[in-house]
């Protein structure tokens, strides 16, 4: 068995910026996921449609698909630094301002809304950055090591976020979800105000930073996305399995109606694919990196069509709360091999837009998924819905697995040469 541990789990943390940095995110992140607890219970108090909570991840694609790839455009312009602290400052005033309006009664189902789009429009520049930031924080040969431990911390905090959010609402009620959120984020601005790391991006001539120019690198970008099928077809497949296994978003239509567990269930559901995800973060940092990356992509990713169904199915509390335990481990594993993978094959100049890119795949196809989650559980049901979606979600997988070759066959190793002559080539490096 001792070959299969990785004596070197913790080394990312050794980094004195990295440590800091997933101290502070773990904090913002708990905070994240009381937030979206207490939105979707406060919508669904409003409504009681199932429709309206597929509005909100309608409401969140828009701006994802908007300006996702503009804001990973200026994560490669200008000061990473900058731009984190200017999209945390915003994403804090959000929350403080649904904090406000529920606490005073004010709120509406359309402010949530409006509140939720402004949001999101910083955090389609906040998403690319973060993706950015990581490898800037650690040596090359930590960077897996460092991008695992950071899914780690945001799945231990996505544990406790939505337990104490759903105990929360229902001690003391909504606004005080939302105000912890706000305060939560200010974390992540004390860290981006004390790390050493230089945290810029590639130094850009006057041309590059013109209207013009900055298309031609948004431009660029895609062309290098193309020129690495694995980078697109990793991103199809988080597409398809966010757009098609969404279920997170039905979640206070099955505590409320169907498994009648009431806030705190909910919490306790919510809270579940973070368990999950521990289990599976936990997995990858103890044990030494898989041979062959890819092939775990798609394993974990047909584990979470399988739990997406199950849960879909179930009317016993527990089964669905492991169904979604399930889906969360899964999710974690093919998320850490998807950015391990795409780290290694972007240079450092590519990184913003490629992550801008991924950003717009991979919450574009989570939000449109809660949408469609939403549309179909009010036109027949949520149990099916949530069970069709898993079933799509296998089928498109599938597809895309049976065309992808050189995705099941990629090691590290193999992409190493490349990766050197890729910074070697002018035209690559500068994206011109």
């Amino acid at each position: 068995m001792k070959q299969f541990i990785n004596p070197q789990a913790l080394d990312a943390l050794r980094v004195d910026d990295f440590r800091l940095y997933w101290c502070g995110n773990t904090l913002s992140k708990l905070g994240t996921e009381m937030q979206t607890v207490a939105l979707a219970w406060q919508v669904y108090i409003f409504t009681h449609e199932p429709f309206s909570l597929g509005l909100i991840g309608l409401v969140r694609a828009g701006p994802v698909i908007l300006f996702s790839i503009v804001g990973g455009t200026l994560a490669d312009s200008m000061s990473r630094r900058r731009l984190l602290l200017i999209t945390q400052t915003i994403l804090l005033t959000m929350s403080a301002l649904l904090a406000l309006l529920t606490a005073t009664g004010l709120a509406n189902v359309w402010l949530l809304y409006g509140i939720t789009f402004l949001s999101a429009i910083a955090s389609s520049a906040d998403g690319p950055a973060h993706a950015a930031v990581i490898p800037s924080l650690v040596p090359r040969h930590l960077m897996t090591n460092a991008i695992t431990l950071n899914n780690l911390s945001w799945s231990v905090a996505g544990i406790i976020g939505p337990a104490i959010g759903g105990l929360i609402i229902g001690g003391f009620g909504v606004p005080v979800a939302f105000g912890l959120d706000a305060i939560s984020f200010l974390a992540v601005i004390w860290v981006l105000t004390v790390v050493r790391a230089p945290l810029i991006g590639p130094e850009l001539t006057a041309e590059e930073r013109t209207a013009r120019g900055s298309l031609r690198r948004i431009k660029n970008g895609f062309i290098f996305m193309r020129s690495k099928p694995i980078l697109f077809n990793l991103m199809l497949l988080d597409f398809f399995a966010m757009l098609f296994g969404a279920s997170i978003t039905l979640l206070p239509v099955f505590a409320n109606d169907i498994l009648k567990v009431g806030p705190a269930g909910l919490g306790l559901l919510a809270a579940a694919p973070a368990v999950g995800s521990v289990l599976g973060a936990v997995g990858l940092t103890v044990l030494h990196r898989p041979h062959y990356p890819g092939r775990v992509v798609m394993g974990a990713i047909v584990i979470y069509g399988i739990c997406v169904i199950v849960f879909g199915l179930s009317t016993f509390f527990w089964l669905s709360w492991l169904m979604l335990a399930g889906t969360g481990a899964a999710d974690t594993v093919s998320m850490t091999m998807r950015q391990s993978i795409r780290q290694l094959l972007t240079p450092e100049e590519m990184r913003g837009r490629i992550g801008g890119i991924n950003f717009l795949f991979a919450v574009s196809g989570s939000q449109l998924g809660e949408f469609e989650s939403g549309i179909a559980a009010q036109l027949i049901s949520s149990p099916v819905a949530v069970a069709l979606g898993g079933l799509a979600c296998l089928g498109m997988v599938g597809l895309v697995i049976s065309r992808n070759l050189a995705l099941r066959n990629f090691t590290e190793e193999t992409e190493s040469l490349p990766y050197l002559a890729e910074l070697k080539d002018p035209q690559l490096k500068t994206g011109s």
